[in-house]
């Protein structure tokens, strides 16, 4: 991933300031998908702390120590899903935006000295 940030990075130098409007795109594609992100995580946040709420109210109402330990453990777990499986939707988010943040300067013409 952050390969292709640096790539992204050295075609703006390439491109100098001739083709702002290119620039522009890749930026605005940058935006879409860290906004993108954002929505994700605030997703996330929101279903955890959710997913806290009830699980503290099960707790409350344990009958036993088993039961809780029981309540505890499925928590644990679930939680520890919801987190695996959001980070690999966010990284694969994060290698979108690499890729279509590059897509207006890869696509550009590019006048190079030889």
């Amino acid at each position: 991933m952050t390969e292709e940030i640096k790539m992204v990075g050295e075609e703006y130098v390439k491109l100098g300031g001739a083709s702002f409007d290119t620039v522009f795109r890749s930026w605005g594609e940058m935006n879409k998908g860290f906004q993108a992100v954002a929505e994700e995580v605030t997703d996330y946040t929101k279903r955890a702390f959710e997913h806290a709420t009830r699980t503290f109210q099960q707790l409350i109402g344990a009958k036993s120590p088993e039961q809780v330990i029981e309540i505890q453990s499925q928590y644990a777990q679930t939680s520890f899903d919801a987190y695996v499986a959001k980070m690999s939707k966010l990284s694969e988010m994060y290698v979108a935006i690499a890729r279509d943040a590059s897509k207006p300067i890869t696509q550009a013409p590019i006048k190079r000295d030889t």
